[in-house]
């Protein structure tokens, strides 16, 4: 296939196999149900948090699901016009990026980052903010789209990860999806073990059935937790 995808006419198959597949997603509720998956594996390490930070919180799906008058939750995101609909006496929002965390050290019991690290240009930068914000003994949650899968999940290219960059910019671009290709699962977990994590439990996350006969998982959560020295 050719590079040159530079006219409109080229471009329409990308745009619309994109939309059909993103249509089938809608009619069978994957997204819906993939939050309340996601949820599942969430809760029980939440529970006992007085302080959650969701950092990344978009819309706030996973903030409100959360939030049971038990604890503090913070909702970030770099925009606050996606902050206007998280709205509750138990959650405080909070406009920052998710680079530059401004929250103290060592305050943050629980920290989720989840649909999140794979669209930052910087994630050992985040990482590292996670490492220094949350508590001795505290967890982050990490969810990660493989990025590798058979069908890319953000553009539903198939097979995009081992396609030449100057095509994956041209199909992100397209569709304006701002994704970064590096953040591979292999590469997310080494920064997490630089950064000094210990990784506590890995969820493989199938959203059908049938991916199951797979070698690899369409996305992951992993629970890591930080164990800082005293001085």
């Amino acid at each position: 296939m050719s590079l040159r995808l530079s006219s409109e006419s080229s471009l329409e198959p990308i745009r619309v196999t994109y939309q059909v597949i993103e249509n089938l997603v809608r009619r069978l509720q994957l997204y819906k149900k993939r939050v309340d998956r996601y949820l599942k594996h969430l809760k029980p390490y939440v529970e006992n948090a007085r302080v959650v930070v969701d950092i990344g919180c978009g819309s706030g799906e996973f903030s409100k699901a959360l939030d049971d008058g038990k604890r503090l939750i913070i909702a970030l995101d770099i925009k606050i016009s996606a902050l206007e609909g998280v709205r509750s006496t138990s959650i405080e929002r909070v406009c920052a990026n998710a680079h530059y965390l401004p929250l103290r050290e060592n305050s943050i019991d629980c920290v989720l980052s989840l649909l999140l690290i794979e669209h930052l240009q910087k994630p050992r930068e985040h990482i590292e903010e996670l490492y220094r914000v949350v508590k001795s003994r505290g967890v982050v949650i990490l969810q990660l789209p493989n990025l590798q899968y058979l069908i890319e999940p953000h553009t539903k290219w198939p097979l995009l990860w081992f396609m030449p960059k100057k095509f994956q910019s041209v199909i992100l671009k397209d569709l304006n999806k701002h994704v970064n290709m590096n953040v591979t699962v292999r590469y997310a977990l080494t920064l997490f073990t630089k950064a000094k994590f210990t990784l506590k439990k890995e969820v493989r996350i199938y959203h059908l059935k049938i991916m199951k006969l797979f070698l690899i998982a369409p996305a992951y959560i992993f629970i890591f937790q930080s164990v800082k020295s005293s001085k």
